[in-house]
């Protein structure tokens, strides 16, 4: 099962490099995050600035313990109980 996480960003006024520039960091934030859109709009009165929505998408594994849980082996996967410690093994000889 992959777990999958969205975000969208509104950013007002920005010019072409700061688009370019924030669209690149969106894009490289990591191996299983993806910039899934960017919207463009002229902001209103300004011929040179521009309103952006970002749409940006996780995708993942789950942990481990949410697996164990959701399967319902938890209890199949624990470890058994050690000793608290060694003068209790040493008391056992």
């Amino acid at each position: 099962m992959v777990v999958q996480n969205g975000i969208a960003v509104q950013v007002k006024q920005l010019n072409l490099r700061q688009i370019v520039e924030i669209g690149a960091s969106f894009q490289n934030l990591g191996p299983g995050t993806k910039l899934l859109g960017m919207d463009i709009v002229q902001t209103a009165g300004q011929s040179h600035y521009y309103d952006v929505i970002l749409k940006v998408v996780n995708f993942g594994l789950p942990s481990m313990t949410d697996a164990a849980q959701e399967s319902g082996s938890e209890s199949k996967r624990r470890l058994p109980k050690r000793p608290s410690s060694r003068r209790d093994e040493e008391g056992d000889e």
